[in-house]
């Protein structure tokens, strides 16, 4: 069966509450229930985290991959609009 590949995007903002090491298990978890596996691994910095500059940079390399995967919809918030 053809496994979907996906690019796990964990969310920095919140590793007080949760790690990003639980939240890729948790996204690893899940993927795993619907085929997916995840095969890179990527997440904003303290810097970009308003901008998601390097999300848009990391969809620009057209890496191959089925989709990406993100923790919380809260990583879309950041600059103070959804």
């Amino acid at each position: 069966m053809y496994k979907k590949t996906f690019l796990a995007y964990v969310d920095i903002a919140i590793t007080e509450i949760i790690s990003q090491k639980n939240q890729t298990k948790l996204m690893k978890d899940y993927l795993k229930k619907t085929n997916g596996d995840i095969v890179f691994y990527s997440a904003e910095s303290h810097l970009t985290i308003e901008t998601l500059r390097l999300l848009e940079a990391k969809i620009s390399e057209k890496i191959k991959i089925n989709g990406i995967i993100f923790y919380s919809a809260l990583q879309f918030s950041y600059s103070g609009k959804f």
